[in-house]
């Protein structure tokens, strides 16, 4: 199963297209969730939504994040940001 994540901000929340694809290319589901902006431990507490990015700067640094979308999604209460557009059945 490949997963392709798309993102586009607004000033209050990022928004993430998840396509989930079968071992076969065909797609299997298409999401919708909502990130919000700030404030992430307040909302997702000691749960670690946030993973290193693919590469370094010159200086060693991480030059981007990536959000681990399952476990904002898994997180109790946090269900509601995940909007199914398309499942295969």
């Amino acid at each position: 199963m490949k997963v392709m994540i798309i993102s586009v901000k607004s000033q209050i929340l990022t928004y993430v297209v998840k396509l989930v694809y079968s071992s076969d290319n065909n797609i299997q589901k298409i999401s919708l969730i909502s990130l919000p902006n700030g404030q992430l431990s307040a909302i997702f507490g000691g749960v670690r939504i946030l993973g290193a990015g693919r590469a370094n700067n010159d200086n060693g640094d991480r030059k981007n994040i990536r959000f681990l979308i399952n476990e904002i999604t898994n997180t109790p209460n946090q269900d509601w940001r995940e909007k199914v557009l398309y499942e295969r059945k």
